[in-house]
C-alpha cells in the first residue's frame, strides 16, 4: 500500500518522485524532481534561487516550476513501477 508523506522529507537528488497538492480541494499528482539550483545557468533560468524548488514536465519538452498555488505538500514513498 502506497503512503504519502510531508514534501519536506521527499528526496532532493534529482530523481523523478510523485508529488501532490490540494489546490482548490482538488488532488493534483505529477511526477516531478527537485533542483537545488546549482544547474541554474545551463537550464536559462535568472538565478540559482529562481532554479530552486520542484520542477515538472508540462508535455514531452518543456518543464514548470511548481510554486505558489502549484507548491507539492506530499510526496509517495513507494515510486517504483510495477514489476520492479
Amino acid at each position: 500500500m502506497s503512503k504519502w508523506k510531508p514534501i519536506e522529507t521527499a528526496p532532493k537528488d534529482g530523481r523523478e518522485v510523485i508529488v501532490g497538492v490540494d489546490v482548490a480541494t482538488a488532488w493534483i499528482v505529477r511526477s516531478a524532481a527537485y533542483s537545488d539550483g546549482e544547474h541554474w545557468q545551463m537550464v536559462g533560468a535568472k538565478s540559482r534561487e529562481d532554479d530552486r524548488g520542484w520542477w515538472s514536465y508540462e508535455n514531452s519538452v518543456s518543464q514548470e516550476k511548481l510554486d505558489g498555488i502549484y507548491e507539492p505538500t506530499h510526496w509517495l514513498c513507494d515510486t517504483d513501477p510495477p514489476g520492479r
